[in-house]
């Protein structure tokens, strides 16, 4: 006996990123009814191929097809540390600010600014 699976959300590429399984269509479909509000583009497929997570939704002809790329390697060590130096860099920066005076805790400050403020001190 097939399942069905109601697709409620993918990601910006279309990645399946909420989905459940039922026994039946009309379960499913009840599902997805029961959900429009929240996800209005929800639909019902037959036994999709694959978990989930590689399935990539076709909203538009109401499809899924299995992802068969390969998930990218984990970052190196290299990669990490750098990651971490630039956090530390960020960090830095925020705090500098904050003990100048350049921005306030609570202040009406848009986020140009703060960007502005932010990338000035961690050339410093």
């Amino acid at each position: 006996m097939p399942s069905f699976v109601a697709i409620m959300k993918w990601d910006i590429g279309f990645r399946v990123e909420k989905s459940m399984s039922f026994d039946t269509q009309a379960e499913a479909d009840a599902h997805v009814a029961a959900h429009l509000g929240t996800h209005p583009d929800a639909f019902v497929v037959v036994d999709p191929p694959g978990q989930a997570s590689d399935l990539i939704a076709d909203p538009v002809a109401k499809t899924v097809t299995l992802d068969i790329l390969t998930p990218p390697p984990p970052p190196t060590n290299e990669e990490v540390y750098d990651i971490v130096i630039q956090n530390q860099k960020v960090l830095k920066a925020v705090v500098l600010a904050l003990n100048d005076g350049t921005f306030v805790p609570g202040a009406d400050v848009s986020g140009a600014i703060l960007k502005a403020a932010i990338t000035s001190k961690m050339a410093t």
